[in-house]
């Protein structure tokens, strides 16, 4: 995006009882790769058309879909203008799907949507089939989520939190027919009868320190089995002790609504916590020990942060 100066003579006019509006310049940027229409809904906040004395002007050479944009409004309201045109004036990104492979429930009949990976899936994880989860972790914007799930209709897929809100990712929700997960923006008991009351979601995903421990969280379990929606049971991050928890209220969990769970435990190379629940062959027991069955590592964990007496 480059910025054209362009060189005006201002004039003052002195008017007896009237106040004098701000001073205006004009500039025009040239823009690579986003047309003048997206160009001007980008800045109209910083360009003041209702102002009494002396209104912001936006003019394009020719149509908007000109790469031309001319810009009448203070200094301080162009340079920021510049900033915004030069951080959004940039080649769209290619859309990038992240995958998850999860275990299937027991089906061995082959996806021909993924016929070209099957056998090397087969090889590397011992299960009998898969289910596939695109999660975007709010990374799409509505248009390119819109568009990715109009790309893969054909495609045996779950969409999760493609967008930053419930709102956006609802409305997603309604353009697709692939089970849809939400998982960032369910934090509490009231976004999961939301998300029930508006058919939008599938499956959710049980986050235990975002609802609160174990105590919110199993509530929250109780709640979901009783109104039919299956769950993800897993932490934001964690180690042994975080996944001991998960693996204590994902064992208790009713089967056929236990989606998936997380053993964060083998994410991390620094164990703090002894006897934790460790993956074998693509599962994950809970302790028998009481409690979550572990003995904290003090060492590792290093002098407590607050006691209570």
């Amino acid at each position: 995006m480059k910025s054209i100066p362009i060189c005006c003579a201002a004039m003052l006019v002195l008017v007896a009882g009237a106040c004098r509006g701000p001073q205006l310049e004009t500039q025009t940027f040239e823009l690579e790769y986003l047309d003048a229409h997206t160009a001007a809904s980008l800045i109209e906040p910083y360009v003041y058309f209702d102002r009494e004395r002396n209104p912001g002007t936006v003019s394009t050479a020719g149509d908007m879909a000109s790469h031309l944009i001319t810009v009448r409004e203070t200094r301080d309201n162009l340079e920021k203008i510049e900033r915004v045109l030069s951080e959004y004036d940039q080649p769209a990104p290619m859309v990038q799907l992240h995958f998850q492979l999860i275990e299937a429930n027991g089906t061995a009949t082959q996806d021909p949507a993924i016929d070209d990976v099957e056998s090397a899936l087969r090889r590397l994880f011992k299960f009998e089939g898969y289910r596939l989860v695109a999660d975007a972790n709010t990374g799409w914007l509505m248009h390119d989520a819109a568009r990715v799930v109009r790309g893969v209709r054909d495609v045996d897929v779950y969409i999760e939190e493609p967008c930053a809100s419930y709102e956006e990712c609802l409305s997603i929700r309604r353009r697709t027919d692939h089970p849809f997960v939400m998982d960032e923006c369910m934090n509490g008991m009231a976004p999961l009868l939301r998300a029930h009351a508006d058919g939008g979601a599938d499956v959710v995903n049980i986050k235990i320190s975002k609802f609160g421990g174990l105590t919110k969280a199993k509530l929250a379990r109780d709640l979901c089995v009783s109104l039919g929606i299956a769950m993800t049971i897993e932490d934001s991050w964690g180690g042994d002790v975080t996944t001991a928890a998960i693996a204590c209220l994902a064992h208790s969990t009713p089967t056929d609504y236990l989606f998936t769970s997380t053993d964060f435990n083998s994410y991390v190379t620094v164990s703090n916590a002894a006897g934790a629940p460790q993956r074998q062959n693509g599962r994950l027991a809970a302790s028998t020990e009481p409690g979550l069955g572990i003995a904290p590592r003090l060492d590792v964990l290093g002098e407590p942060v607050l006691e209570v007496t």
